[in-house]
């Protein structure tokens, strides 16, 4: 599709420059957009949020992409990643990116979970040509208004009697699961290790299990920074888990779902970090 299809389409929700802006060698249409060109040099990104300002909940963006000869880019695979560089932290819900045809993506389901300082971060592959364009959001305000408002509907708060045990039985009764940190307390803001010791319910260690790990901060709306693993397992039913980190003081939650043969349960652990 040739630029000018492009212009049309989005023509009737943003208004265009009279005359096309040029940004070194690349090319600006809108004058309510941002544009940023990605860290290599190989993109630029020009980015519309509906509504014409980001704010927490739930966004919807359009994006332009064009490459360094300033050519649409189509085919791309777009990733976008909401990011709060001052808290450390992203969000849980993935963006959903559609290619609507002449360099144009949509980003729908784009959550921030806070007010305050944020990142959009678009990643942008074509043909294994990778580079990423960081857009900043200094000032980002609740829906509705009002700084001071931090109940996001995302968000969780403390329950009373909150069960921070490191022995839990799986949800199904299937499993017992002791973690064990190597730092303990456990630490804010730095990479380390787990260790988990996995039995039935009736004391026998399950020595070929399979886990999948995830964690969050309910209060906050937002996931762990890292991908934490299991690196080995020591037999015995203990398992090393790699990678773990918790960027900020507070209540967070991890998940473990273990699979032994042909049984599978799941468990999780809350815990309260502090600096």
């Amino acid at each position: 599709m040739k630029k000018f299809a492009l212009l049309a389409f989005l023509l009737v929700l943003f208004p265009l420059i009279a005359n096309a802006q040029e940004e070194g060698k690349f090319t600006r249409h809108y004058a309510n957009s941002k544009f940023v060109i990605s860290e290599g040099g190989k993109y630029s990104v020009e980015m519309l949020v509906i509504g014409d300002m980001l704010k927490t909940g739930m966004n919807s963006l359009d994006m332009v992409v064009h490459d360094s000869s300033d050519h649409d880019v189509m085919g791309a695979k777009l990733t976008v990643t909401p990011w709060m560089p001052e808290m450390g932290h992203g969000v849980k819900t993935e963006p959903t990116i559609t290619e609507r045809g002449g360099g144009l993506y949509s980003a729908e389901n784009v959550e921030i979970t806070m007010p305050g300082m944020w990142q959009i971060k678009v990643a942008v592959d074509k043909d294994g040509v990778e580079d990423t364009a960081i857009f900043e959001f200094p000032n980002v305000h609740p829906a509705g208004g009002g700084m001071m408002n931090m109940h996001m509907p995302s968000a969780t708060e403390v329950p009373e009697g909150l069960n921070i045990s490191r022995i839990v039985e799986s949800d199904n009764g299937i499993f017992r699961v002791t973690w064990m940190s190597d730092d303990d307390p456990v630490p804010v803001n730095k990479v380390h290790g787990w260790r988990l010791y996995i039995e039935t319910v009736d004391g026998m260690p399950v020595t070929d299990a399979d886990i999948a790990i995830s964690g969050d901060m309910p209060e906050h709306g937002h996931g762990l920074p890292t991908k934490p693993r299991v690196a080995k397992n020591m037999g015995d039913g203990v398992y090393v888990i790699e990678g773990m980190k918790f960027q900020m003081p507070g209540w967070w939650v991890m998940h473990f779902t273990i699979t032994s043969g042909d049984k599978q349960d799941s468990v999780t652990f809350n815990l309260k970090t502090q600096l």
